[in-house]
C-alpha cells in the first residue's frame, strides 16, 4: 500500500509539473508571436496548441502505463507476512464454517508438525482464556443442580467446537485441571 501511495504521489507531482510547464510554454508562444503576420501567428499558435495537447496525452498515457506496471495486482489482497497469524485465522474460519478438527488438519497440509502443535497450543490457551472471561469458575461454585452442570458443560463444548478442537485430548485435561470439572462424552 505504501508503494502504491508513493507511486500515486509521484504521478500527481509529475502531471502537475508538466501542466504548469506546458501552460507557461503556451503563454510564451502566445505573447511572443507578434513577429509575423496575424494570420501566420494564429496558425502557428493553433499548431503549437494541438502539438502540446498531443504531447500531454502521450505523457499521461505513458504515466498511466508506468503506474499499472509498477503496482502489482492485488496489492491489498496479499497475505500478511506472519504465517502463524494467518494459519490461526484460517483455522478459526474453517471451524466457524462447520469443519471439525480432522477436516481442518486435512485442509492445512502445508504446515509442519511443529507449526500445527504451536497453533493448537494457541487455540487451547484461547479457549481457556475465553472460559475464564465467562467467569466459569464462579458458575461452577454457584451451581447447585445437575441442570446447572449440564449448562456449564454445554458452554465448554460450544467453546471447544468454536475453536475446532473437538478431537483434542489435551484440552479437556487442561479444563479439568483449571476448573475442576470433568468433560465426559464431548
Amino acid at each position: 500500500m505504501e508503494r502504491c501511495a508513493q507511486n500515486c504521489g509521484a504521478l500527481l507531482f509529475v502531471v502537475a509539473t508538466f501542466v504548469q510547464l506546458t501552460g507557461l510554454r503556451l503563454a510564451g508562444s502566445v505573447l511572443g508571436g507578434g513577429l509575423g503576420s496575424v494570420l501566420q501567428s494564429a496558425n502557428l499558435n493553433q499548431h503549437k496548441r494541438v502539438k502540446m495537447a498531443f504531447k500531454t496525452k502521450v505523457v499521461l498515457v505513458v504515466l498511466l502505463v508506468a503506474l499499472l506496471i509498477g503496482v502489482p495486482p492485488g496489492l491489498g489482497q496479499q497475505p500478511p507476512a506472519d504465517n502463524r497469524d494467518n494459519m490461526y485465522s484460517v483455522w478459526l474460519k474453517l471451524s466457524m464454517m462447520g469443519h471439525n478438527q480432522s477436516e481442518i488438519e486435512g485442509i492445512l497440509t502445508g504446515i509442519t508438525g511443529q507449526q500445527l502443535l504451536r497453533l493448537k497450543n494457541r487455540l487451547r490457551r484461547d479457549v481457556l482464556a475465553t472460559l475464564m472471561q465467562l467467569n466459569l469458575s464462579s458458575e461452577i461454585e454457584l451451581s447447585r443442580t445437575e441442570q446447572d452442570l449440564v449448562m456449564i458443560r454445554e458452554k465448554i463444548r460450544s467453546e471447544i467446537r468454536f475453536a475446532g478442537l473437538e478431537n483434542d485430548r489435551i484440552l479437556p485435561r487442561m479444563i479439568r485441571h483449571k476448573f475442576g470439572i470433568s468433560l465426559q462424552n464431548i
